[in-house]
Formats: structure tokens, sequence, C-alpha cells
């Protein structure tokens, strides 16, 4: 998608959601024109990768700072749902 800015216009795009892809955007350009374009997803298999030890520290981290307020039973639908 063309955006126009102060120098022209940019091309912006979105690469999916959640780190779950990588973008490649092929551009054919000449005389300063651009002559044709190709947008792809590649998936990312987040299991074949190494994780980086100190960015999984820190979320390691922040999951054991929240895991008694995430596991807590909110509700029991045993309350709500007469017997029988």
């Amino acid at each position: 998608m063309p955006i126009a800015n102060a120098k022209g216009r940019t091309w912006v795009t979105n690469a999916g959601s959640h780190g779950k892809f990588l973008a490649v955007f092929d551009l054919k350009l000449a005389k300063g024109r651009l002559q044709d374009m190709r947008y792809r997803l590649l998936p990312v298999f987040a299991d074949l990768l190494e994780p980086d030890p100190e960015m999984q520290s820190l979320i390691d981290h922040l999951r054991h700072r929240i895991l008694k307020t995430c596991s807590r039973r909110c509700a029991d639908k045993r309350a709500f749902i007469p017997p029988g």
C-alpha cells in the first residue's frame, strides 16, 4: 500500500500477526519507478529455532510473576447452573 510522505511515497505492509510469519517483499525498480512487486508470507516454525537465552529468561521471569493470578479460579459454573 503506497503512503504519501514528504519525499514521495513509502510502501507499507503488515507481516502477519504474532511473529508467525516473515514477510518477503520483492520490488523491481527501473528508471526510478516501481515496475513490479511480489509479496508473500513465509511461515516461521518456532519449534525449529533455538530460543535466545536472554529473552527466554525474561519471558520465564514475567510468566512466573503472573502465574498465581492466571491460574486461580475466577468462577465456578456449578454456582450458576442448578443441578438436575
